[in-house]
């Protein structure tokens, strides 16, 4: 190593170039890269989505779902299968193992649901199947709004004008309208009519589809010209549909049974923006692009847009999740900024030398690029997790420049030439550092290949560390020597220095008026000036623009010759200034690293004294240290738990519930009444309404008894309360609001936003092939868990259900008339929810051309009942009411299927009073037992979807387990041993203890980026007690010494360079727990981890792991130096001296 130090040193242009190289590298990536608030996923999910009009929950599961989940089941690599029916759609969701290539899965998938088109309902849209993609969600809305103008001329102009305009900017994915208002021409039948002509509705749809045709004639070559020929009779206008024959034979034609018109389809959904309804544009980016910059242009072209809208038009953006990604991302930064300067006060302090802090201080910027290297060639983004990771690094990278530069440092003090110290002090540190960074490396790069979601979101943060700890090793190793070796590294001015700065204003003032005028900068500085004047004067937007351009040019000479002795001042006043500036501060902080290297000689002795009791009550000091560790057994159980800590991302979402079957217009009065509580606040910048639609894991779905609401709220700067806070005023002002409504359930929460995904405090699902049974248990389960005292806002599936009139046939009836079930059962559909007959092609458009019976016959379910199905058997038509009869039932709003069974995930609120997470699922499981929840028809299952949380308690353990068996395979490899690095990782607990217990003593639970901590640590607390031993492994610097004096001895020459590491570690955490601006919430347990565990396990390391040492290898290394005493006659030494000295 020493050869290749030497190697770099002497060559120090090609040093200088590789790295100048490097950082410019780094820096043409990094200026590319995306910018996000998490990393990118990739979910191998896919998902089939299919529309079932006027179906119930039951009717899609059975029809629709399970045929689909029985065709997709049998497809390889399937990890699992699920599926949620709910009235007139269903999802189906299709896990596929890690290996399986999603693209690939999407297309099976696709031909297989294909093949069983022919199965499903004639009534159901084509399945869409989609590969699910985690950055689908829209960043951000551009509403239009227009008062008084229809809705549809709205939506048509906002399709044909702004859409495409943002479509255009770059990173721009897709562009579509949030809740279209659909455009359909309607035939209305006259029930009268049809029976009078012993029509049905399907024959009606039928006749105009077969009449709607588009059928290519061939083509003729006449005259040398080829020409095709095509029959088009597709309906381009209202006219010619009333006009399409339905039957030849009698000449009957649609406007003789049915009235036409234009119009749209049934409103089954309200969208509004600060109260008035709103065409919502939602805005898409392309996977990997950069958020912010993408958001940015397409805010932009809405900005020129609202220039050239209609009159009364309106554009407004809403919605902007990029804001937030923004600040996230400038607060990170900031604390990277404020990581560094912290890192540099502590090197200068523990230094003093300005070119070596300013030399330790490179490895940041430089081990960055290397980072930055590392995101360009792996795709990543900068996002919150590679941001902390850097702010991390920044306490790791320096470590090695630290250590290095300390020991080239302490050859200089013995007085060692700058070149012979680089060599020696180089060298010396050469395998620690080494052995540091593989360790480290160990424990990184594990991280980065983690199965699973948590791993592709662990691997950005693995990767970062990685890359900026390998670069750290090679800035420190060879290009910190080089800068070492050939710079000036003084010693900053001390306050006689400072002193004669500040007196010496008489000789700055002689030197400006005699000799300044001699020197090239002075007059460098001048004609710069003077050019910018004159282009003041003399340029196009010159405030003089009227005045004559002879005077202009007299102003210009003159105050060219006036700016002499201006410049000249100014020189004088700014230079003395800042030498009098600098000079004083140098003097500071010299005085400063003075007190701190007495301090630290202090504690120095202090600490071989110390450590001399430890060693000669090893026993005792062992002791203590299990205590320490036993200590965390009694806490550790009452620590909390949850996936991601609340953030203030700025946003509230609230949901307003009334009974199941509620029409869509009561519920949109009382969504008035929320709106007209909630506007004009100063808090809130938008506030978006949709009425009539449920969002869930599975997609939006129409629900006229449900109205939810989202609140941008201002920055967290501007106002006094987090968004969670103001979530619950919000939900006790609403439930005021709506006392007079008992049956309204009305909720209010802080959203995510754009950080982690939210997880319930306590889910559990149950399964059962019986879904009656199910149903059944299902409610005792819930019963159950809301007396248990610990939940809150239970909640299933199964706790809502809806009103559904079943049409009975009666067999004895139908019997004779030539019916079969299906057609009184399609007539009756035909009749409530309609046939699509053809379509009418309208400059472009095609509009659905929808055949039902007129709405103003269906006034009750009598009337319903009084229509009538045509039977050729009898010759006439038959009322409804003589063959069967409806019959009320209640039925499920959601049924959901896990791997082809029934399942039912209820999830709640865990109260504050409850017990620690693992505890408190052991005693409700045995709870949901005893209640006879579980047996052999009943068991617990899976849920829908992600379980982030059961894949990190699965992860964390194997993970640390995995960095530990790396970490104990590295160090061994270093120092040639299986014994001693079981020494070097007894840190490892001691960090722990340090860990846990400021988690208990702050009352902060775990979370995601804890977790990820404590996966870390191992990496940042095994250094110290490499450096600590290994000096005293490798028995080259301590000869003819006992392993006591050698441990005192190495102990104190390492104690600064462990302080000045563990020092860096701790000013990196200060950022993180300070909690400065947004997502300060989601870094804070990270910080808590080092602080915790870097402190304590330093502490306790400078003991623990010598006093160990000693206590289980004294005897076998005393007996050899003893023996090599013995041999060599030569007595002990406690220090190594230089063999030559020179300036």
């Amino acid at each position: 190593m020493n050869r290749l130090v030497e190697f770099f040193v002497r060559r120090y242009v090609f040093a200088i170039s590789i790295f100048v190289a490097l950082g410019l590298f780094g820096l043409a990536l990094g200026s590319r890269l995306g910018v996000n608030i998490l990393p990118n996923f990739e979910l191998n999910f896919v998902g089939v989505t299919t529309v079932y009009p006027g179906a119930g929950a039951e009717e899609v599961a059975k029809q629709v779902s399970e045929p689909i989940e029985d065709a997709v089941s049998t497809l390889p690599g399937i990890n699992s299968l699920s599926s949620s029916s709910f009235e007139g759609i269903s999802v189906v969701f299709i896990e596929f193992a890690a290996n399986v290539n999603g693209d690939q899965a999407a297309v099976d998938v696709s031909q297989r649901v294909n093949a069983i088109l022919g199965n499903l309902p004639d009534d159901v849209t084509a399945p869409s199947v989609q590969k699910a993609d985690p950055n689908a969600d829209p960043i951000l809305n551009v509403a239009i709004t227009a008062p008084g103008e229809d809705l549809r001329v709205v939506q048509r102009y906002a399709e044909d004008v702004i859409a495409p305009r943002l479509r255009a900017a770059e990173g721009v994915a897709d562009v579509s309208v949030v809740g279209p208002i659909q455009r359909e021409i309607q035939v209305l039948l006259d029930s009268g009519r049809l029976e009078a002509y012993r029509l049905t509705p399907a024959q009606v749809a039928g006749a105009i589809g077969a009449a709607s045709v588009n059928v290519p004639l061939g083509d003729l070559t006449i005259a040398g010209e080829r020409i095709t020929f095509a029959g088009r009779n597709d309906p381009e206008n209202l006219s010619d549909v009333e006009n399409l024959v339905i039957d030849p034979v009698r000449g009957l034609r649609v406007s003789d049974i049915a009235t036409v018109r234009d119009s749209s389809a049934n409103v089954t959904a309200y969208s509004r923006l600060n109260g008035e309804p709103v065409v919502l544009l939602s805005v898409n980016k392309q996977s990997g692009s950069n958020t912010v910059a993408v958001a940015e242009a397409v805010s932009g072209i809405a900005e020129r847009t609202r220039e050239s809208l209609p009159e009364g038009y309106e554009a407004t953006v809403v919605g902007d999740t990029s804001a937030s990604i923004a600040r996230t991302v400038e607060d990170t930064i900031k604390e990277i900024g404020i990581a560094t300067v912290v890192v540099s006060i502590i090197v200068l302090l523990f230094i003093g030398r300005l070119g070596s802090v300013f030399a330790v201080v490179l490895a940041i910027p430089i081990s960055i690029a290397g980072a930055l290297i590392a995101f360009g060639l792996g795709g990543f983004t900068l996002n919150i997790v590679t941001l902390v990771a850097i702010i991390v690094a920044i306490g790791l990278v320096v470590d090695d420049s630290i250590v290095v530069a300390e020991a080239i440092d302490r050859y200089r003090e013995r007085g060692y030439g700058r070149m012979e110290a680089v060599l020696k002090g180089a060298s010396e540190v050469s395998v620690p550092v080494l052995a540091t960074t593989l360790a480290l490396l160990a424990v990184f790069l594990p991280i980065s290949i983690l199965p699973g979601i948590l791993g592709q979101f662990f691997r950005e943060f693995g990767i970062t560390l990685a890359a900026t700890i390998a670069a750290s090793y090679l800035e420190a190793m060879f290009f910190l020597t080089v800068r070492l070796a050939y710079s000036p590294d003084p010693f900053p001015p001390n306050w006689k220095d400072a002193g004669g700065a500040v007196t010496r204003l008489g000789q700055d003032v002689r030197f400006t008026f005699t000799k300044m005028w001699r020197t090239w900068w002075y007059w460098l500085i001048w004609a710069v000036t003077v050019l910018g004047v004159a282009f003041a004067i003399l340029g196009p937007r010159s405030p003089l623009a009227e005045t004559p351009m002879t005077q202009r040019y007299l102003y210009v000479a003159g105050g060219a010759v006036a700016l002499l002795l201006v410049v000249a001042l100014l020189i004088l006043i700014v230079g003395y200034l800042m030498r009098a500036f600098f000079f004083t501060l140098g003097a500071i902080s010299l005085s400063a690293f003075k007190v701190t290297n007495s301090l630290t000689n202090a504690l120095t002795r202090w600490y071989g004294r110390t450590l001399r009791f430890a060693l000669n009550n090893s026993t005792l000091t062992l002791i203590v240290a299990v205590l320490l560790f036993f200590s965390i057994i009694p806490i550790a159980p009452g620590l909390g738990f949850t996936f991601a800590p609340d953030s203030d991302s700025g946003l509230v979402g609230i949901t307003l519930r009334l009974p199941t079957g509620t029409a869509l217009s009561t519920t949109n009065n009382l969504a008035g009444q929320v709106e007209d509580l909630l506007s004009g606040r100063e808090e809130i910048v938008a506030l978006q309404s949709t009425v009539g639609v449920a969002s869930g894991d599975s997609g939006n779905t129409a629900a006229s008894e449900r109205a939810e609401f989202t609140l941008e709220l201002t920055p967290g700067g501007e106002r006094d309360k987090t968004n969670a806070e103001l979530a619950r005023d919000y939900e006790r002002e609403l439930r005021q609001l709506l006392a007079a409504y008992p049956e309204a359930d009305i909720s209010a929460k802080a959203e995510a936003g754009g950080g982690p995904p939210p997880v319930s405090d306590y889910s559990i699902t149950i399964a059962s092939s019986d879904l009656n049974l199910l149903r059944e248990r299902d409610r005792v389960a819930r019963l159950s868990l809301e007396d248990s005292g610990y939940l809150s806002n239970v909640t299933s599936p199964f706790d809502t259900s809806v009103s559904e009139r079943v049409f009975k046939l009666d067999p004895t009836r139908l019997s004779g008339t030539g019916l079969s079930v299906l057609d009184v059962y399609s007539t009756l559909r035909a009749y409530n929810v309609g046939l699509e007959a053809a379509n009418l092609s309208d400059n472009g458009e095609d509009v659905p051309i929808q055949v039902r019976i007129n709405p103003t016959s269906l006034r009750d379910e009598q009337a319903l009942l009084s229509l009538t199905v045509f039977s050729q058997a009898l010759d006439r038509s038959i009322p409804l009411s003589e063959l069967g009869s409806f019959v009320i039932q209640e039925a499920p709003t959601t049924i959901s299927r896990t791997d082809q069974i029934y399942t039912s995930t209820i999830a709640a609120t865990v109260l504050p009073s409850a017990p620690p997470t693992s505890e408190l699922r052991s005693i409700l499981r045995n709870r949901l037992s005893d209640a006879g929840v579980f047996d052999s028809r009943v068991t617990e299952g899976r849920g829908v979807g992600l379980d982030l949380t059961g894949d990190l308690i699965f992860l964390t353990p194997i993970a640390f387990g995995l960095a530990l068996i790396l970490n104990y395979l590295v160090i061994a490899s270093q120092f040639n041993s299986f014994k001693f690095p079981m020494y070097l990782l007894l840190t490892v607990p001691l960090a722990l203890v340090g860990t846990l217990w400021i988690f208990f003593i702050t009352g902060t639970p775990l979370d995601l980026f804890g977790v990820l901590g404590i996966i870390i640590l191992p990496g940042l607390v095994v250094k110290n007690s490499i450096l600590l031993l290994d000096l005293v492994i490798n028995k080259d610097t301590y000869q003819n010494m006992t392993l006591k004096e050698m441990l005192i001895e190495a102990g104190k020459t390492r104690l600064r360079p462990i302080l000045m590491t563990t020092l860096t570690l701790i000013a990196i955490s200060a950022p993180l727990l300070l909690g400065i601006g947004e997502g300060a919430e989601l870094r804070y347990s990270l910080g808590l981890v080092i602080f915790g565990g870097v402190t304590v396990s330093a502490l306790l390391t400078l003991f623990v792991i010598p006093a160990a040492f000693y206590k289980f290898e004294h005897k076998k290394f005393d007996k050899e130096v003893e023996e090599e005493r013995q041999k060599t006659k030569v007595p002990i030494q406690t220090m190594p001296t230089p063999s030559t000295a020179s300036d």
